[in-house]
């Protein structure tokens, strides 16, 4: 009689005994769910995205920039961004002047395509120059502000094509507001110095801030050559929209601007062909070499030495800008890109292996507890039925 009434316990008490387990099991696993779930994200993780989507909002602006003459082997290169949807193109003057022909590469979805343009305007006070595209399609248009105001030490973006690298990008901050800088005979005032790596070939781009906004065109650096010393100059965004508002809307009734008729030389590169006295009969210089008054003159007197040369007192450090005048290079696919989306990738791969890891161990320890008490109930009813059949 005993052992009837011991077997609906011990049925009962095994189904008690899982129907717990399995709370136990989705309650951990809820938890764990909900600890994933409710993890604040990495500050640092955020600010990377949006730096990638400040520089991806410009990725189809910014276009490298080609000027050359019909015939001449040498060629200017330098940067610009597109600043209208019907692909008017600002850049620097002196990546232009001088030249006749232009050729702007745009990035699109397979690659970089060349588009003959045409020379609408300069302005050589604000080293400005606007090009226009001959292009059916609409192009990618990026956002110039209309304060453009920016704080020292704000995180600023440079884009462009340094030695024909299409889509370069490098990063640093507003070192200085309101500068002034002495090229040649002009003086441009209010610029922003920046400590971006500016190399040649970036002329004339844009740098962006986090929101991906043109503050300023790339202009000059301040070196002991022609390399980057982390001391760049930025034309302010300021300066270059009464630029555009003077001139886009009046761009179809413009003629295209002159070229000079002398070829531009830069003095920095070797002379490729024999002495044949002054070089200002036949050329215009484009880059003056800077020289000290301490060093050997290598060839006869020829005059004024700032014909070609740009006298400096002790160090031969000078603003100078930065447009490549080159034989020419080819366009170089950019990794950076690749390298960075399977980064992110791999480690988001490397969380959701974290979190299904998680899962599976809270499960095990469920499914184990769950075993572990049936096995504890079975010896127990199983030595209570022992000690009454005794």
């Amino acid at each position: 009689m005993i052992a009837r009434n011991r077997q609906p316990l011990y049925v009962k008490t095994i189904a008690k005994n899982i129907f717990w387990g399995f709370v136990f099991l989705f309650g951990l696993n809820s938890l764990v769910a909900a600890q994933i779930k409710t993890q604040p994200p990495d500050p640092l993780f955020l600010l990377q995205e949006k730096q990638n989507a400040a520089i991806a909002k410009n990725r189809f602006s910014v276009v490298n920039v080609k000027a050359y003459n019909d015939g001449i082997g040498s060629h200017s290169i330098g940067s610009g961004v597109i600043v209208s949807r019907r692909c008017h193109v600002i850049t620097n003057n002196h990546v232009v002047e001088n030249f006749s022909l232009f050729e702007v590469g745009i990035m699109g979805g397979g690659g970089v395509t060349k588009y003959p343009a045409t020379l609408i305007a300069v302005d050589k006070t604000q080293d400005l120059a606007l090009l226009r595209v001959k292009k059916k399609e609409n192009c990618s248009q990026a956002t110039l502000p209309a304060d453009g105001s920016v704080e020292i030490g704000e995180t600023i973006f440079v884009l462009g094509c340094p030695f024909g690298i299409s889509h370069t990008v490098t990063r640093g901050i507003v070192s200085k507001r309101n500068r002034t800088v002495a090229m040649g005979d002009m003086l441009y005032h209010n610029m922003i110095q920046t400590n971006a790596s500016i190399s040649q070939g970036n002329s004339g781009g844009p740098a962006v801030n986090m929101k991906g906004e043109v503050i300023g065109i790339t202009t000059a650096i301040f070196s002991k050559g022609r390399s980057s010393n982390g001391l760049g100059f930025l034309t302010p965004v300021t300066r270059v929209n009464p630029f555009l508002n003077d001139n886009i809307n009046k761009a179809s009734s413009l003629q295209p601007v002159a070229a000079q008729e002398k070829d531009t030389i830069n003095l920095t590169d070797k002379i490729p062909h024999e002495y044949l006295g002054d070089c200002t009969k036949c050329h215009r210089i484009l880059y003056k070499t800077p020289v000290t008054f301490s060093e050997t003159v290598p060839h006869p007197n020829m005059g004024n030495c700032t014909k070609c040369h740009e006298i400096v007192k002790n160090d031969p450090g000078a603003f100078v800008t930065v447009a490549q005048v080159t034989e020419g290079r080819g366009f170089l696919k950019d990794q950076a890109e690749k390298m960075r989306l399977e980064k992110l990738r791999q480690e988001k791969l490397s969380t959701k292996s974290t979190a299904t890891l998680l899962k599976y161990i809270g499960i095990l320890l469920a499914l184990m507890v769950a075993f572990a008490g049936l096995v504890y109930y079975y010896f127990r009813i199983g030595f209570r039925k022992k000690n009454a059949s005794q």
